[in-house]
């Protein structure tokens, strides 16, 4: 065995001399009565006045207590100083359990008051309610508490060679609802000293219950030097008999976690000296590799041997349990995505393959998942990652750039390094946003209503200031010939211009504005060929014939530039050139018909966009 301190060496003679029996099981409680061979010496802190007032009416109780209404009955449990019987209570037909000392002497009775008045204090869920302090036919105290039907703890664990039954999960939850009743006994000054999972019952609806106080004391409260508490589980400062701290109980909660994950005590010994000796080295231990190492460095960091190394309180403590529970989160997550993406690789070359863009982002989702539970999770990183690199790819070969662009935000947040990639997807989303930006362009719903008014305008004016001229020549009113021609293209082309700068603000695209332009230019255009006619003095039958040519011609650009629909109206104008060509005499009226028929057939090509126009 190492040396010890002289700390230790003088627990251990103190223990000797008692007469202890050097083999009793590393799972018994240290008790102050372990340190009296039969004498009645005291080696508790001195009673308080509250203390000494019920010692001295400990008589009263015996008549003012409700031992009469008590039939003790099975006995539950035995420790050190006493044991814990079942009861019944008839007058208010409840079964109650009655903790009593098997050693009754004034040092036990002391301490089972000061148990009595500490768990008085201790109001909580997980911790025995006390009910009653009476005193049994002898006058010896009894502590009448609250029954938990249920098993204790350290039965639902695995022992040694031994198949687990309770998933690690529920001992994790039960080992939170302990640090629950720890807590609260903290904030109320109080320090337990003994957790282990024997003074843990779980009851049949989940109810977890931290029993057996006997050896509790206040924070900070004056030792005498004693190890008190369980070999097997405690701290060395405990070994040692120093002041009672919270760090006890921290310990203690390491060395519960410590049994859970090995079935096995946090000290291991033949006997009380040697279990001592390992309590007060408190080597780290070492667990193989089918204990979550998380949970492996938690144990070890609350079994510390020095305080300071521990966690803080026992609230760190749950939250390290609960950090734990993220990152087992994080990893099942992690493992369910790395399936999932093993599965889109292998789909990769089937780019018909309806399933493959929901699996892509199952797999991603769940990689995402995984990090924002565990930031730190190297796995679902590097998965993530590589996941992405397979799955951008296939995501722009299905021409979806904004989609990769997302994936690429992620990819590069998550340590994505393929600079390539990054700038094929940007290169991709600048396409898109272009192609984008002409479609918006090109969309003739845009101002539709305006260019609709616009067309009606143009075709009303040309159908009646056609006809009215029409009309006037054929009556002999205005003479035929090129002047009135002239004229009335260069009242056409001024009338388009002007409409066009006064609704200049509706031109908001690039389809309105050829549309407007090309009318626009065709009516200067007309204007021009007539101007050239009347100059080399071109007979006015053919001028009129080329002009439903030009419009044509114009006709025929407009639909290569804006829709081929308007290709409708360039067969119809041919067939007018071809009914001028063979019918000189009517050229006026298929001139005049043509103008007006180009507004109707260009009315009638844009009136679907009506129905989804927008501002």
């Amino acid at each position: 065995m190492k040396k010890q301190e002289p700390g230790f060496a003088g627990a251990w003679q103190t223990l000797v001399r008692t007469g202890l029996d050097p083999t009793c099981s590393g799972n018994a409680t240290l008790t102050p009565s372990n340190y009296v061979p039969g004498g009645d010496d005291v080696a508790l802190p001195e009673p308080s006045a509250f203390d000494m007032t019920l010692l001295d009416r400990l008589p009263e109780l015996k008549t003012l207590g409700p031992q009469a209404d008590l039939l003790l009955r099975e006995t539950l449990g035995r420790g050190g100083m006493g044991e814990v019987r079942g009861a019944h209570q008839p007058s208010l037909n409840r079964d109650v359990a009655v903790k009593r000392l098997h050693d009754v002497r004034p040092m036990t009775i002391k301490a089972l008051l000061r148990e009595a008045r500490l768990l008085g204090r201790l109001g909580h869920p997980n911790i025995v309610s006390v009910h009653a302090l009476a005193c049994d036919e002898e006058g010896a105290p009894m502590l009448v508490m609250k029954r938990v039907e249920g098993r204790r703890w350290d039965e639902l664990m695995r022992s040694r060679g031994e198949a687990e039954t309770t998933p690690l999960e529920r001992h994790l939850t039960i080992l939170r609802d302990v640090c629950k009743a720890v807590q609260f006994a903290h904030a109320q000054g109080v320090v337990h000293r003994d957790i282990k999972p024997g003074n843990v019952l779980v009851g049949e609806f989940g109810e977890v219950v931290l029993v057996d106080w006997g050896i509790a004391a206040r924070i900070d409260e004056a030792s005498k030097g004693m190890a008190l508490g369980t070999p097997a589980y405690m701290a060395p400062e405990m070994v040692r008999g120093e002041g009672v701290s919270p760090l006890n109980d921290v310990y203690l909660l390491g060395s519960t976690l410590h049994r859970v994950l090995t079935g096995r005590p946090r000290h291991a010994g033949g006997n009380v000296e040697e279990l001592l000796a390992a309590a007060h080295a408190s080597e780290p231990a070492a667990y193989d590799a089918s204990i979550p190492a998380d949970l492996g460095r938690i144990a070890n960091r609350a079994t510390a041997r020095n305080p300071s190394e521990r966690y803080a309180s026992v609230a760190e403590f749950v939250q390290a349990l609960d950090q734990y529970e993220a990152h087992q989160s994080s990893r099942q997550l992690a493992a369910t995505a790395e399936t999932q993406a093993a599965d889109f690789a292998a789909r990769c070359d089937r780019h018909e393959d309806p399933a493959l863009g929901e699996l892509g982002q199952q797999a991603r989702f769940a990689f995402v998942q995984a990090l924002e539970a565990w930031p730190e999770n190297t796995a679902a990183r590097q998965g993530l990652v590589a996941h992405l690199a397979r799955h951008i790819p296939v995501t722009l070969a299905a021409g979806h750039a904004h989609d990769a662009a997302v994936l690429v935000d992620l990819y590069v947040r998550w340590g994505g390094t393929d600079r390539a990639l990054v700038d094929r997807v940007a290169a991709a989303v600048r396409r898109e946003e272009a192609l984008a930006r002409l479609g918006k362009q090109m969309d003739l719903s845009v101002s539709a209503g305006w260019r609709m008014a616009y067309l009606g305008f143009y075709t009303g004016s040309a159908l009646g200031a056609g006809g009215l001229a029409v009309v006037s020549i054929r009556m002999g009113w205005v003479p035929l010939d090129h002047r009135i021609g002239f004229a009335a293209s260069a009242a056409a082309a001024l009338m388009l211009s002007s409409l066009a700068v006064i609704g200049r603000g509706k031109l908001k695209t690039i389809a309105n504005k050829r549309l407007v332009w090309t009318l626009i230019l065709t009516g200067w255009m007309v204007f021009i060929h007539r101007a050239m006619a009347y100059y080399l003095d071109v007979p006015l039958e053919v001028t009129m014939t080329f002009d439903i040519l030009l419009l044509a011609l114009a006709s025929a650009l407009a639909a290569l530039m804006l829709n081929l629909r308007l290709f409708a109206v360039t067969v119809l104008l041919l067939a007018l050139v071809l009914g001028s060509v063979l019918v000189p005499a009517l050229s006026l009226e298929i001139a005049t018909f043509s103008l007006g028929a180009v507004g109707l057939v260009l009315m009638a090509v844009f009136a679907p966009w009506l129905r989804h126009r927008s501002r």
